[in-house]
């Protein structure tokens, strides 16, 4: 793919946006220590309005920037679960469905070939189910074409979820090894208080995202329902 100057300005406007978002803390996450930051709420808004190539490389920059910048340490890591989550939604919104659900699918049986997965089987529950959602909603996850935006908030905020979720998921699975070593109690203490944490997320981000996309429908930006010659086709 060749970036245009239009693309790459865009690029390097929201990959500075999520990292000054990084810096705003909105929801603690309990059991760890650590607090969810607007940058992640960004994230999948970015990841939705960009698609599944403009959209994933922003945020690869700017999560990986912003937690050099804001001093995360150890958490670098976690630019890569970040990454994938944002590519998860993206692929859904710009109707490719069937990548996303293999991605989702691969980060469940990557948790249950984990150290603990096998102990912890019941974790990934609502992963799970997020999952079989998407896969009931297939047949209404299609690629929009110029000014065809027709996703109502409900999709939207599954798009979300999912991205989030996989991205959650693969978190919870890196934080398994060292230098994090969470052990299995930390896990069992956020089972049902996870859930709560993420669909705050999701209602954010969609709210944030779905007058934004209408709104910018008429616009010739490389975003959702605005270019029909960004939005592929799947295979």
């Amino acid at each position: 793919m060749r970036m245009q100057g239009q693309e790459i300005a865009l690029v390097g406007i929201m990959a500075s946006l999520i990292v000054a978002s990084g810096y705003v803390p909105i929801i603690p996450i309990f059991g760890t220590g650590y607090t969810i930051s607007l940058g992640s709420v960004l994230i999948m808004v970015v990841a939705i309005l960009l698609g599944p190539v403009l959209g994933t490389l922003t945020v690869l920059v700017g999560s990986f920037a912003g937690m050099i910048l804001t001093g995360q340490g150890i958490q670098l890591l976690f630019f890569i679960p970040a990454t994938i989550g944002a590519l998860t939604a993206a692929l859904l919104a710009w109707g490719r469905a069937r990548e996303a659900i293999a991605i989702m699918a691969l980060a469940i049986l990557i948790w249950y070939s984990s150290p603990l997965g096998l102990e912890l089987w019941y974790y990934p529950y609502l992963h799970i189910a997020t999952l079989l959602a998407v896969i009931v909603t297939r047949p209404f996850i299609k690629p929009q074409g110029h000014r065809e935006f027709k996703y109502g908030y409900p999709l939207i905020a599954l798009f979300c979820m999912a991205g989030v979720l996989c991205d959650h998921l693969l978190g919870s699975t890196i934080a398994m090894f060292p230098p994090f070593e969470l052990p299995s109690e930390a896990y069992r203490f956020i089972l049902f208080i996870y859930p709560i944490e993420r669909a705050l997320i999701c209602v954010v981000a969609a709210t944030v995202a779905f007058p934004v996309i209408r709104a910018l429908r008429s616009s010739s930006l490389p975003i959702l329902g605005c270019n029909e010659d960004a939005v592929p086709d799947p295979p």
